[in-house]
């Protein structure tokens, strides 16, 4: 049997993939408690230690998934997530090669994020907000204009009560963002409540049922319509495994064979 063949199964096996995701939540947990300069300090020769096992496995991890391909290595980066995985292990490789880019030990961090590619889960998630990007570019533009809109209307009725928060169109515009979040906002809501009455309740409570209720939610259906059309994707393109047709062909045969008994029964009754 090819080498190819049999890096494939193991890279696909499901200890393989177990592992790998074992040693990125330890270069996660790494990566963290070097944060604390007492405990760093005491293990320094731990943590450089258990740097290059990490980095180590991680080149070798790589390697083994690109040789999985056999003559045809450059195949490997036709996946995304085998490209992203590949540009974080390059940039941690980096620090290594000279002692001048020490300073770029902190792109080290980024090794986190091959959590995403390492859990199903997370890739699907990911995808979904990458599939949904244009339509939220779109309520984002809706969001903006009602913004726009109550930031003009916001400037011409409250700037001589309120200039510290409606002095002109840029800060209300930075106010409105403000009230959106829902953080803080009655500290500007009641001063002009107490001068405008029902008039500037009426716009702030107008502004945060269309900005907040209305159109976070839209947001929220963005994304979870976007992940109904990447898990259909994934399960329209998700091919059939070796080990799915043998089961089939075990079915067939069971079929067959029971058909075979069931024959000889009738035969014998005759």
């Amino acid at each position: 049997m090819k080498i190819s063949i049999l890096l494939k199964r193991w890279t696909e096996s499901r200890l393989f993939q177990r592992f790998s995701l074992a040693m990125i939540l330890a270069a996660s947990i790494l990566i963290g408690l070097e944060t604390f300069d007492s405990l760093y300090s005491q293990a320094q020769s731990f943590f450089k230690v258990a740097d290059k096992i990490i980095l180590g496995w991680f080149v070798i991890e790589i390697l083994m998934k690109m040789l999985s391909y056999g003559s045809k290595p450059h195949r490997f980066f036709l996946c995304g997530w085998n490209v992203f995985d590949f540009l974080i292990v390059a940039v941690s490789i980096c620090p290594a090669a000279s002692p001048a880019f020490a300073a770029f030990r902190l792109l080290r961090v980024f090794r986190v994020l091959r959590l995403i590619s390492g859990i199903p889960d997370l890739q699907l998630l990911v995808g979904a907000l990458l599939k949904s990007l244009p339509s939220m570019g779109y309520v984002g533009l809706l969001l903006f204009l009602i913004v726009y809109v109550y930031g003009v209307l916001g400037t011409h009725l409250f700037r001589a009560t309120d200039p510290s928060h409606f002095g002109n169109l840029g800060i209300s515009l930075l106010s409105l963002f403000q009230v959106i979040t829902l953080e803080g906002w009655t500290e500007i809501f009641r001063p002009l409540f107490n001068i405008h009455g029902w008039l500037a309740a009426l716009y702030f409570l107008s502004f945060i049922l269309l900005g907040t209720m209305i159109l976070l939610n839209l947001l929220i259906g963005v994304v979870l319509r976007s992940m109904e059309q990447v898990q259909a994707d994934l399960a329209e393109k998700q091919p059939v495994t070796g080990l799915d047709q043998e089961i089939e062909g075990l079915v067939k045969m069971t079929q067959l064979i029971q058909d075979k008994l069931q024959r000889l029964k009738s035969q014998q009754i005759n």
